[in-house]
């Protein structure tokens, strides 16, 4: 896993937890073991951040439900496309550098000459475009409406707009899969390895990042 303090994540102070925090919130179980039964880490704005009593797994509870999660990715995917100063950032060569090494940390591992990349969550397609530029067969999945589109329409980008588990994609078709600073959305991550696991090459690469808080 890596971490940089060059390229920040989703910018805070948005509006969107103000927006929200009149939501019902309903409890969770663990997502790996399903166990009910947690230890309290930290308060959050809205939940609890848990331990899992049976198998470790941290996670959030009780927290929104899917429907009003699935509401806010498509709030951040429409801010990143419309505040000039995120879609910058998205851009600028500090960002760009970080692309690069992860690409760089990759290329050893990665044993067909083929290097098909296909990036999960991949908004509005920086990471793509620095692949695109090293050679790299890139392809896309991202959920946020506006944000694929811009990657389409503007950086003329192979992007599938909807979920990674409803898009369709060719099994064992990537040698090298990332989802960076995706999981941390995610409900039910367990379900999205089990995908990937369907999309890699025997002995494909994936690479996950999360922010470090």
């Amino acid at each position: 896993m890596t971490t940089s303090p060059d390229v920040p994540d989703k910018p805070a102070g948005m509006g969107l937890e103000t927006q929200y925090s009149a939501i019902q919130v309903e409890p969770v179980s663990c997502p790996v073991c399903d166990t009910e039964l947690y230890r309290k880490r930290f308060s959050l704005h809205l939940g609890d951040m848990v331990a899992c009593e049976s198998c470790g797994t941290n996670y959030v509870t009780p927290r929104m439900p899917s429907h009003i999660l699935q509401e806010k990715l498509q709030v951040w995917a429409e801010q990143d496309v419309v505040d000039e100063g995120r879609l910058r950032v998205g851009f600028e060569p500090a960002s760009l550098e970080y692309y690069r090494r992860f690409l760089h940390w990759a290329q050893p591992f990665v044993r067909t000459e083929k290097r098909r990349l296909l990036d999960i969550g991949c908004g509005t397609g920086a990471f793509l475009t620095v692949a695109r530029d090293q050679g790299w067969q890139v392809r896309g999945v991202e959920v946020g409406i506006a944000s694929s589109q811009y990657a389409r329409s503007a950086l003329n980008l192979d992007v599938l707009p909807g979920s990674i588990h409803d898009v369709l994609l060719t099994p064992q078709g990537f040698d090298f899969v990332a989802a960076i600073e995706v999981i941390e959305h995610l409900e039910n991550p367990p379900q999205l390895v089990e995908r990937i696991q369907e999309l890699l090459v025997p002995g494909g690469l994936l690479l996950i990042t999360t922010p470090n808080f």
